[in-house]
């Protein structure tokens, strides 16, 4: 649930629907790769949910690389967390680490640009 206490804007990806998710053309999908036993990714992820309920101008998804290796092998996905851009089936954009709402707000919003231009 978000903030405002209506369903979770944050999608579960899997491996079978990440290509049909990052391709669309609509609006760059953002990508939280975690995994339970990550404890950074534990701190990142209520601040994920926060940027998710704020911005309606991208799509959110979550992928546990535990029960999706395969997307995570095939992605290059080395540290956790990590947080990737896709639009149009392109990567735009890939940070790892936590970092607090603001930080994160300003990183979509440098990133967006470059995503919707491509």
């Amino acid at each position: 649930m978000n903030v405002a206490g209506s369903p979770s804007p944050i999608a579960e990806l899997r491996v079978d629907d990440f290509s049909v998710q990052s391709a669309d053309a609509e609006a760059p999908l953002v990508v939280h790769f975690w995994a339970p036993w990550c404890a950074p990714c534990a701190m990142l992820k209520p601040v994920f949910e926060q940027a998710a309920a704020m911005r309606g101008d991208l799509r959110f998804a979550s992928c546990d690389i535990d029960e999706q290796p395969e997307l995570a092998r095939e992605l290059a996905i080395r540290n956790l967390p990590t947080l990737a851009i896709y639009h149009r089936g392109l990567e735009r954009a890939r940070i790892s680490g936590t970092m607090r709402l603001g930080s994160l707000l300003d990183w979509f919003d440098r990133h967006r640009v470059s995503a919707q231009a491509g």
